[in-house]
């Protein structure tokens, strides 16, 4: 699916208000276009009487109409909502992980949050603290917070890899 096709079909989502059009379409980017954004523009290129890569040829009222069309149809906001529903049950199954304690999951938002505000401090609230206090409370080393934040992030993305790696080479 070429960028071009998206880059119209979310310029005339954008003009004519088209909410689950233009949700569904920039929660599915990426290099492949499936699943409900598949669905989303493959409506359109029916509605239009064309294929996907003619989209961005067809003039824009036509294509607004057809946007239009496809945001209001009631096929497309169920799939819409049914895409949300299991999205929040997957975020919910995640924290409600029956018979784990809270820490086995707590850990993740609780660095995250840690992280976003020694960042905060040391990028903004320091400075304006040391200014309107005229204190000089030294900054941390900036490689210290990117250390931190490498260390964390190789932990929460690489973690399940590394102990996949380690279970397929050496056994359990």
């Amino acid at each position: 699916m070429s960028n071009a096709i998206l880059d119209a079909i979310l310029a005339s989502a954008a003009r004519t208000g088209a909410n689950v059009v233009k949700d569904v379409v920039t929660s599915q980017l990426g290099p492949t276009l499936g699943g409900i954004a598949g669905t989303v523009v493959d409506s359109i290129a029916g509605r239009l009487g064309v294929s996907p890569d003619e989209i961005p040829s067809v003039p824009t009222d036509t294509l607004d109409a057809a946007v239009q069309s496809v945001d209001q149809d009631p096929a497309v906001i169920a799939l819409h909502n049914e895409s949300q529903r299991m999205m929040i049950g997957l975020m919910r199954a995640e924290m409600d992980k029956a018979g784990e304690a809270w820490w086995t999951w707590a850990w993740r938002p609780a660095w995250m949050w840690l992280l976003g505000c020694m960042w905060l401090w040391e990028t903004m609230i320091l400075g304006i603290v040391n200014s309107i206090t005229g204190a000089t409370i030294p900054h941390t080393d900036y490689n210290v917070l990117f250390g931190i934040t490498a260390i964390y992030t190789g932990f929460y993305m690489g973690g399940h890899t590394v102990k996949n790696v380690a279970q397929t080479r050496w056994g359990r």
